[in-house]
């Protein structure tokens, strides 16, 4: 007769061995979840610099959001997306390049991506830099960017208005430890940004 002591022993094997297939089959999750949004970053790029907005529609997903210097624009449907190739075009813009992209969270449905990325030329030449934020997400069976910040390169941005940054940075940092340190909730509240 079999004790008790090994079908307990028995019993926690097999569990261990269903957590490590769970285990394994989520993060074979989270890899085809990634592989599936760089997929859509890359036909992005390639929409992209197609140059036509008809093109780059077909690649978003919506309500598709871009956090622009003026606030957010929200364009509820592919007919409400709008870019300005014409504009970029007189810029002396002819294609655009992704020089690192960095996946900065993955879950099966929704990737977040850091992508630093280059303008050029006609003659290939980058005549400008930057950072652009984009989350994608699946929506179906399709995986499409829903939401893009970008900001200048550092080398746009004047020197001034980056020390003045630093400097108000460096005191928000103090002000969320010196309130943390002191168990001030009242002076961490002032100082926080996430809504309590």
């Amino acid at each position: 007769m079999v004790s008790i002591r090994i079908l307990k022993r028995i019993l926690t094997i097999m569990l261990m061995g269903l957590a490590c297939v769970a285990q394994n089959a989520v993060a074979q999750n989270l890899e085809t979840a990634a592989q599936q949004a760089r997929s859509a970053l890359e036909r992005f790029l390639v929409a992209w610099n197609s140059g036509s907005i008809a093109t780059v529609r077909q690649v978003l997903n919506y309500p598709h959001i871009t956090h622009s210097p003026s606030g957010l624009i929200i364009a509820e449907s592919p007919e409400q997306f709008a870019q300005n190739f014409t504009m970029l075009r007189r810029q002396g813009w002819a294609s655009s390049s992704f020089d690192e992209v960095t996946m900065h969270q993955v879950s099966e449905s929704k990737v977040n991506i850091g992508v630093e990325f280059s303008r050029r030329n006609n003659l290939g030449e980058i005549y400008q830099s930057g950072f652009v934020f984009y989350v994608f997400t699946k929506q179906g069976d399709t995986w499409g960017m829903q939401y893009r910040a970008g900001l200048p390169g550092q080398q746009q941005i004047d020197e001034t208005i980056k020390n003045q940054a630093r400097m108000e940075a460096t005191a928000a940092i103090v002000g969320f430890f010196n309130a943390f340190n002191d168990t001030d909730h009242n002076a961490l509240g002032r100082v926080n940004h996430v809504p309590q």
